[in-house]
């Protein structure tokens, strides 16, 4: 099995939702992890990301949050897998789909960790 981040890409505010949409919204979420939990594919649920970012170089800092095409990460979620096509079809299930997307990636093991 590997294991696969999931991240979390949109157009997010800093606004949180009202408190009767945010229960929505977690309720939603938990039943995805759930259903991954029962199976044994997640690894991390992961977390919601702050927009605050910083840009750290070998000789500078900048406050800056990278964005494609306006989006960014907005939280992650690690899963594992058998191969991608099976984290795929694992992510698919991810209720941001209904506004956002996601991009999945491998994450490889470096020896001695």
């Amino acid at each position: 099995m590997n294991n696969y981040i999931i991240l979390v890409r949109g157009h997010w505010s800093d606004e949180m939702p009202d408190d009767a949409t945010m229960q929505n919204i977690i309720q939603v979420w938990n039943a995805w992890y759930d259903k991954i939990r029962a199976t044994g594919n997640l690894v991390d649920p992961g977390n919601p990301l702050g927009s605050e970012s910083k840009i750290i170089r070998k000789d500078s800092v900048t406050d800056e949050l990278i964005k494609s095409n306006g989006d960014w990460v907005g939280g992650y979620v690690i899963i594992k897998a058998t191969d991608m096509d099976a984290a795929v079809k694992i992510a698919q299930g991810c209720p941001i789909l209904e506004t956002d997307y996601l991009e999945l990636r491998q994450i490889f093991e470096m020896s001695g960790s």
